[in-house]
């Protein structure tokens, strides 16, 4: 908030090469070094105008190399035009490494909500067809009752009268 670090996780802080006490209450910007921080500035200026986003970060010369993706998150205003911003950040260094243990960790993860998502679209699809199977019989049953009671609606028979009743009641049953 007003372009200060007002709270930073260790894996945040870490990833910077700080310490959570060492940048709390510092200029986010200039706590990075400074190719990193010009990378950082267009998008943070952004999200305290009040616009999300997200963009992916490197540090090449880490050893081994990492990558992650940022997401900034606007908050409500803290003073009149100042916003303050949820940074948060997901290392996406495994899978650009090739870490075959967690990369594959991660493609297994992917296949399994991927075939979670096709199972639920098959039973709302089914769930579809069935609500439409069951409905169909019953709103033509309510219809061909329906035009009957027009139907006898004329008679002036005892019989009609007992069958309107029937019907009515039956009506009644149908959801």
């Amino acid at each position: 908030a007003g372009g200060l670090v007002r709270w930073g996780a260790p894996a945040w802080c870490a990833w910077f090469g700080h310490t959570p006490a060492a940048w709390l209450d510092q200029p986010y910007a200039q706590s990075l070094p400074a190719p990193r921080a010009d990378q950082h500035r267009a998008h943070l200026a952004q999200a305290l105008g009040g616009t999300g986003g997200s963009f992916e970060d490197t540090a090449p010369d880490a050893s081994p190399p990492r990558w992650a993706r940022i997401h900034l998150t606007p908050d409500a205003p803290v003073a009149a035009e100042s916003h303050g911003v949820l940074l948060w950040l997901q290392d996406q260094s495994a899978e650009r490494r090739g870490d075959a243990a967690r990369a594959a960790g991660l493609q297994k993860a992917r296949a399994l909500l991927d075939w979670r998502t096709a199972m639920l679209q098959e039973r709302n699809d089914m769930l579809q067809l069935l609500s439409h199977e069951i409905r169909q019989p019953l709103n033509n049953a309510s219809a061909a009752m329906q035009a009957t009671m027009t139907a006898i609606a004329g008679l002036q028979s005892r019989e009609a009268a007992q069958a309107g009743r029937a019907l009515l009641r039956a009506e009644d049953g149908l959801p």
